[in-house]
């Protein structure tokens, strides 16, 4: 067994002891109200633009708290999105141009193994994003939008929720889910890149590029709906 997959085979035992654990502290969860909201939000989740889905969207601040289950529903949801894998094509296709990993070398062969390595990331990333670590840390994955107030505000709102999260007792957090989510999946994914395309610096790119796209991605969430009435008034 190389270091690598042993740093992740410990990773990934570590997960389990400490879900376990944590299982046996939580009391038994009360039986949700029948009209309890979908993981999504109260209403059906939309896609922004036609195309990209807003399932861990949520517009009112009086949601009830989601159970482990539903955490582990929205995170296999997003994974198996139609956009999931046509982004992990991109991903890749992007990879392929500008010949990275180059371990994974060139033509066909080399765009499979990029295409497989960019859907794990992805696939892992959202697993620990928003199923296991929000289980585990009794914190909510969902993006509550703000709606309200200057843009200057709602901006930056939008921007702090990658380190500032809810709880599922409605309070507030620093975001170890998304930090935690992102290290461990990195750490993952050194079970199948080239040996030298892995280690503690790129870890730590590949987590400061992910921390930059789910800023962007949490803008768009806040700004859709106003984007949205401008593109009707428009038509």
């Amino acid at each position: 067994m190389t270091v690598r997959t042993a740093r992740a085979a410990l990773f990934l035992v570590s997960v389990l002891i400490w879900h376990s654990a944590a299982a046996q502290k939580q009391p038994a969860p009360q039986k949700p109200a029948t009209d309890a909201p979908k993981p999504g939000g109260e209403k059906k989740p939309g896609r922004m633009f036609g195309i990209l889905p807003a399932l861990n969207v949520i517009d009112t601040k009086s949601a009830p708290p989601m159970t482990s289950g539903q955490k582990f529903h929205l995170a296999i949801m997003s994974t198996i999105d139609p956009t999931a894998f046509v982004g992990a094509g991109i991903k890749a296709g992007i990879y392929q141009a500008s010949n990275f990993p180059p371990g994974f070398g060139h033509g066909a062969s080399g765009y499979g193994k990029r295409y497989a390595a960019a859907f794990g990331d992805g696939a892992s990333g959202k697993l620990l994003r928003i199923g296991v670590f929000p289980s585990l840390l009794h914190q909510d994955p969902r993006y509550f939008r703000k709606s309200q107030g200057s843009v200057p505000g709602r901006l930056g709102y939008a921007l702090s929720r990658t380190l500032v999260t809810r709880t599922d007792a409605g309070g507030r957090a620093f975001n170890w889910s998304r930090i935690l989510g992102s290290f461990g999946s990195a750490a993952l994914s050194d079970l199948y890149y080239p040996q030298e395309n892995s280690g503690a610096k790129v870890t730590f790119v590949n987590v400061g590029y992910s921390l930059l796209g789910e800023a962007g991605s949490n803008s768009l969430k806040e700004f859709w709906p106003d984007i949205q009435r401008k593109l009707r008034r428009n038509k």
